[in-house]
């Protein structure tokens, strides 16, 4: 139920937004709403930054500063000297950010370790807790680094799905029409309801095509790679040397006519209804990554994404503020700089 709850709270505050004129940002509202729900999932941790939470609130825009300038590292073969030196105002941001970032990381951390470092006792639902059960890590660094993990996955992975979801419908009112029929038959009434798996569970083809197929056009981590810590071949018979990095391009592949055919660049979710979408394997559709490294979080995501569409297309259409193009912003994940809409109530 927690991403029904929450899902319920987006409507709340879309509710106030669509009495007013101007375009929202729904962009925000959504990365709120998926980091409110993994920080309950993976921590069982109340956060309320949908609420507007100064600490929540805080956090995220820490969190997404640091991802933007540490990209930049990779164009700066001296970062680290910089970062000594404290000469660049990228590092100095980092810098500055970090403190934000590790204050609210410190407050997780209390949960899982004693300021020694031992390992309290956890109750065993929650990601974190399998986690440290299975590792018993005393190393709280790592388990910063693991809770960030959580954080990114977590949040800026379905937020940046959302945000996708939104776009396209906007821009194909057609598939909000079908929505918001699925919408009436999954809640027979009761649009009050926090939607649960059992609730959408093989009645709901309609969101998931849209959600898969949004992330197809644009997968939330776009650009990827792997480190080879021993000489091998790949399949098409490629030889790769130790130490060398090997990138691979999702963004590309999901957009590939020799797999999706002459629409590969069109928004087209008939392509996963119908039982099509078993003609898709996940090394056509790496989005969610493949093999034994496919993503552990994605039947968790498009739950998560089928939820908060059904909920909000329960009560609402949207159209795209006229004129308005997103700009792509320099972050980890696939994010434009906001996505501005009108909220109209059903």
């Amino acid at each position: 139920t927690v991403f029904g709850t929450h899902a319920q709270d987006m409507v709340n505050i879309l509710k106030k937004q669509s009495l007013e004129a101007k375009p929202y940002n729904i962009q925000t509202l959504f990365y709120c709403y998926t980091f409110d729900c993994i920080n309950m999932i993976a921590f069982n941790r109340e956060v309320d930054s949908l609420r507007g939470i100064e600490r929540d609130v805080a956090f995220q825009a820490a969190f997404d500063a640091v991802q933007s300038e540490l990209l930049s590292r990779f164009l700066t073969p001296w970062w680290k000297l910089n970062k000594l030196l404290g000469t660049s105002s990228s590092e100095r941001n980092i810098a500055a950010n970090l403190q934000t970032v590790d204050s609210y990381i410190s407050e997780v951390l209390t949960h899982y370790h004693d300021p020694q470092g031992n390992l309290k006792d956890t109750t065993g639902q929650t990601m974190m807790d399998i986690y440290l059960e299975h590792t018993h890590s005393t190393d709280r660094k790592r388990t910063r680094n693991m809770i960030l993990n959580l954080i990114v996955a977590g949040r800026d992975t379905t937020g940046s799905a959302l945000t996708s979801c939104l776009e396209y419908l906007c821009d194909h009112p057609e598939w909000q029409d079908r929505l918001v029929e699925e919408a009436k038959t999954v809640f027979n009434g009761n649009t009050q309801e926090a939607l649960t798996f059992d609730d959408i569970e093989g009645k709901s083809p309609v969101a998931e095509a849209v959600f898969l197929e949004a992330i197809r056009l644009n997968p939330p981590v776009a650009v990827n790679e792997r480190y080879c810590v021993a000489p091998t071949t790949l399949p098409s018979g490629c030889t790769v040397p130790a130490g060398v990095y090997v990138p691979w391009v999702p963004l590309a592949t999901c957009r590939m006519e020799e797999y999706w055919g002459p629409d590969a660049d069109t928004f087209n979710p008939s392509r996963w209804l119908d039982g099509k979408a078993k003609d898709y394997d996940d090394f056509m559709y790496p989005t969610f990554n493949a093999g034994p490294r496919l993503c552990l979080g994605k039947n968790m995501a498009i739950l998560e994404g089928k939820i908060a569409l059904l909920t909000i297309f329960a009560h609402f259409r949207f159209t795209k503020k006229e004129g308005f193009k997103p700009s792509r912003l320099n972050t980890i994940t696939w994010k434009n700089d906001m996505l501005l809409v009108h909220v109209h109530p059903l």
